[in-house]
């Protein structure tokens, strides 16, 4: 017998020693790359570097024990990652041991192993929550053990300045445990103080230590948690559906069967009696419900932190249940989530398909791998360290401008400070889309505006899962337009610089009004900024949505000036602190446009909406609609000039190159415009193309335009789309993707017709398609001119054709459009003009626009009607009310000159 019993004893610490080797890091430390959330990785550490402050100077969810998670070689001594893995791995072994102490078996053993295997490389704070509750569970039964309580403070501190919202409610669950422990008479009241005194002052002192004010960390941490469901919601694509299925049918399992213990405990009246099985199931049913919000609230990146979550809160069903029948009940509940969960995890978007490690067994010449390059890590870790410490003392374009001045970024990549070596001083939430809400927008307002503000800031044009990017931290940019100018540009980024005057001022006028919710809402047309909140309310409905699981969809919808209508995702929260809604900022071009002409030469919104995403919106149908004004200030002299020089420099550098007809060839192109933008002064097509019948390996895109006399090719950038060579199953298409931009003020007024060319290098010819149905028109600058009469037009008279097609007004302008042209002549030729006599026989002429209508050519039979069409947008304000009969003027090479008057009337200001 006794050699059976040593012979347990050696299996077991076998598999002890098997699946901790399993669980050695990947790695001892990861080097810093670029991406967002590389990026706030890098950032935590540069927060040691720069002494800040969590909680006040920096606002994360993650905390400063968040290095854990990133565990890059920058500012952090070797033997913090070394003596936290020996606390890991020493903890995990002891949890493994004791529970191998009374539940060893072949059973638990492919239980745990699974596990491990779906569960490998899980975040380090999931593992330290399953250690808490392991943990704090052993106390119920044994508190007289010393060692239990302190390894659920120890490791309730862990998280706490691990992973701040996780942590926040591992310290209210000890809390809790502890009360129900002096509540039982489990502990006296004695011994409940010393407890949580000791605890608090552990708290303190731990917080001092890492550098964190605690007031503001939980303060910050509140609104972090609060917003982050509003905000970062994703939702899950149909496809996608089966895992929330999944999901749920794991919920249910466990609910059936706590559901079935409380039952039986009030049934047989033991309910006091099995209080702390009551108090382990309450405990793990609101873990499933993180997990579960964890695991869904950002959609398809996110499941693997349900079903990986869920794999670890399983267990404690079969450890906390009643021996006998109960327990092997239990086991099975357990054994179904972990097939369960494997099922899933070897099916999720982006999953490492554990099936194929245990069929294959390459889980171990896989982690064998591993442990050498964990080795390896450490021997190479200080030379990494030097190697980062290095690129503060390399010298490089960008240190060149800014200096050993202070900077931030704007939105997210952090990395290119780390990368160029620049000093940090960041606003305190550190990344834009993470600026939930207005209290977090105004941490960092009040940052820019203070004394402490970075002396430069790097600013670029972003934000994620289809927001509108100027929305993201609309306070905070507030700041930028009044404390920073612009002085120079780096690669994808504007550089700012923060000055000792203020660029604008708050108006004293505030508008609240009621609008409805899903209807568009006006914009006032003002050089001023407009700022509106927008405070709308969920439904019960969207409550309810919100609590179980996603917050119903809001969409923001522009109507602009050109009555182009550009939708994006909405945030709430972000709605209800202000947002600027007179002036389009969709690119960075647009923003400098804004800081240096001062909105002057910025695309203007007509109107709004805020609606909903679906029928069953989820909220309430009256948005309360609170609108202020900022005016901005005149400038100093110099800083006119300045500004006057970038923009114009801004708009010469995207100049369009004439080219000649002779070196264009028409073929058979494959075009896909999937954006295109000419409300502004920058205008923007991109999209993907490339010839069908020739190879695309080598081929250059370019956007062509052709007016009436000329052909113009665009500057164009070229993009990889793996996506487009994948679907059409062409390997030299992957880089058919392209932008093209177009200063609108270098291109003459007229109608140009859209197409693509692709060339090759070093050879002149070039093939071209243009776009069936698609044109740019810029607009010329109308001018009114009054006639002494209508008979100042009749020098020479010929019949002409025409139709004044449509007239819409809209605001204070009307829209007019149509056609007309000489019976014989050549419309490339024609100059159209519109006419205005009111009652009086007071006449006015207005320029117009000459406008493509292959329409007209082709019903006419006439191909020199082409350019026949006309457009014009006339200013109610710059003509006398009246009512007014519209005629058309048309002149041809200055000899042939013909009129007429239609029966279209217009009303003027006599309504």
């Amino acid at each position: 017998m006794d050699r059976i019993g040593n012979f347990k004893i050696y299996i077991q610490y076998f598999f002890l020693f098997l699946f901790t080797l399993l669980f050695v890091p990947a790695s001892f430390y990861h080097r810093p790359v670029e991406g967002i959330d590389a990026s706030w990785d890098i950032a935590i550490h540069l927060a040691y570097k720069y002494h800040l402050v969590f909680g006040k100077d920096f606002v994360f969810t993650y905390g400063p024990l968040g290095i854990l998670h990133s565990r890059h070689p920058i500012s952090i001594n070797l033997f913090v990652y070394l003596l936290f893995d020996l606390y890991f791995l020493g903890t995990l072994f002891f949890v493994m041991k004791k529970i191998f102490a009374s539940h060893f078996g072949i059973g638990l053993v492919f239980f745990i192993f699974f596990g491990i295997i779906t569960t490998m490389n899980e975040s380090f704070e999931v593992w330290y929550f399953f250690f808490f509750l392991f943990y704090l569970f052993s106390l119920l039964k044994e508190f007289s053990k010393r060692i239990y309580l302190i390894q659920a403070m120890l490791l309730s501190l862990i998280l706490f300045y691990f992973k701040m919202s996780l942590g926040m409610i591992v310290i209210i669950i000890f809390f809790a445990i502890i009360t129900y422990l002096v509540i039982c008479r489990k502990i006296n009241y004695k011994v409940f103080l010393s407890v949580i005194l000791i605890y608090i002052f552990s708290i303190g002192l731990s917080a001092i230590l890492l550098h964190v004010d605690l007031k503001g960390y939980i303060t910050t941490g509140l609104y972090l948690i609060n917003g982050y469901n509003d905000s970062m919601f994703k939702p899950i694509n149909s496809e996608y559906f089966i895992f929330i299925i999944t999901a749920l049918s794991i919920i249910l399992i466990i609910a059936i069967w706590i559901m079935y213990r409380i039952f039986a405990s009030f049934r047989k009246k033991e309910f006091l009696k099995n209080s702390d099985e009551i108090v382990v199931y309450g405990i793990l049913a609101l873990a499933m419900y993180i997990f579960f919000k964890l695991g869904f609230v950002r959609g398809e990146s996110h499941f693997h932190m349900f079903f990986k979550g869920v794999i670890l809160l399983t267990p404690f069903l079969f450890l906390y249940s009643p021996q006998g029948i109960q327990r092997k009940i239990a086991s099975v509940c357990s054994w179904i989530v972990l097939i369960i969960s494997f099922w899933a995890m070897n099916n999720i978007p982006g999953g490492y398909r554990p099936y194929s490690r245990i069929k294959n067994l390459s889980f171990l010449p896989i982690k064998i791998e591993e442990i050498k390059n964990y080795i390896r890590g450490i021997v190479d870790y200080n030379k990494a360290v030097a190697a980062s410490n290095n690129l503060d003392r390399e010298d490089n374009e960008l240190k060149k401008i800014i200096g050993n001045a202070t900077v931030d970024i704007i939105p997210f990549e952090i990395s290119k400070i780390y990368f160029y070596g620049l000093h940090y001083n960041p606003r305190p939430v550190i990344q834009s889309y993470a600026v939930y809400n207005e209290f977090l927008d105004s941490l960092n307002y009040q940052k820019y505006m203070s004394a402490s503000a970075p002396d430069y800031v790097l600013f670029s044009h972003s934000s994620i899962d289809g927001r509108f990017p100027f929305f993201d931290e609309s306070k905070t940019k507030l700041a930028l337009l009044n404390r920073y100018r612009i002085v120079g540009e780096f690669k994808d980024d504007l550089i700012l610089k923060k000055k000792d005057t203020e660029n604008i001022d708050l108006l004293k006028e505030v508008e609240v009004v009621n609008v409805t919710f899903g209807q568009d809402i006006p914009v006032r047309k003002t050089n001023d900024l407009q700022y509106s909140q927008f405070i709308i309310e969920y439904s019960n409905w969207g409550k309810l949505r919100r609590i179980f699981y996603q917050p119903p969809e809001l969409k923001v919808t522009f109507t602009l000036q050109n009555g182009e209508i550009r939708t994006f995702r909405a945030i709430k929260p972000i709605l209800a602190e202000g947002v600027l809604v007179n002036k389009y900022i969709d690119a960075l071009q647009e923003f400098q446009l804004l800081m240096q002409s001062k909105g002057l030469l910025n695309s203007d919104v007509k109107k709004i909406r805020i609606g909903p995403d679906s029928i069953h919106s989820g909220f309430k149908d009256n948005i309360k609609m609170v609108t202020t004004y900022y005016k901005f200030r005149d400038k100093s002299p110099a800083e006119q000039i300045a500004d006057s020089l970038s923009t114009a420099e801004l708009l010469n550098r995207y100049k369009p190159i004439e080219i000649d007809s002779s070196v264009l060839a028409k073929d058979n192109i494959r075009i896909g415009i999937e954006y295109y933008k000419n409300h502004s002064q920058i205008i923007e097509i991109s999209g993907w193309a490339y010839r069908e019948n020739a190879n695309n390996e080598d081929a250059i895109i370019k956007t062509i335009l052709r007016s009436k006399d000329k052909i113009y090719e665009l500057p164009t950038k070229l993009l990889a789309r793996s996506d487009v060579a994948a679907y059409f199953k062409r390997p030299d298409i992957s880089n058919a993707g392209f932008i093209s931009t177009v200063s609108g003020s270098q291109l003459e007024p007229g109608d140009y017709q859209i197409g693509i060319a692709v060339m090759y290098k070093d050879s002149l010819k070039k093939w071209f398609n243009y776009i069936p149905d698609n044109h740019l028109l810029i607009r010329s600058h109308y001018k009114i001119e009054k006639l002494s009469s209508i008979h100042s037009l009749q020098v020479q008279k010929n019949d002409i054709e025409y139709n004044i097609a449509s007239v819409e007004e809209n605001g204070n302008e009307i829209l007019i459009d149509g056609w007309a042209f000489f019976k014989n002549a050549d419309s490339r030729n024609t100059k159209i003009n519109l006419i205005f006599q009111d009652t009086t026989g007071i006449t006015y002429r207005i320029n117009t626009d000459i406008v493509r209508r292959a329409d007209v050519s082709s019903y006419f039979k006439n191909p020199l009607l082409d350019y026949s069409g006309f457009a014009v947008i006339i200013l109610k304000d710059k003509l006398p009310p009246g009512v007014y009969s519209l005629g058309i003027e048309t002149v041809c090479c200055k000899e042939q000159i013909g009129y007429g008057m239609s029966d279209k009337k217009i009303n003027i200001g006599t309504r």
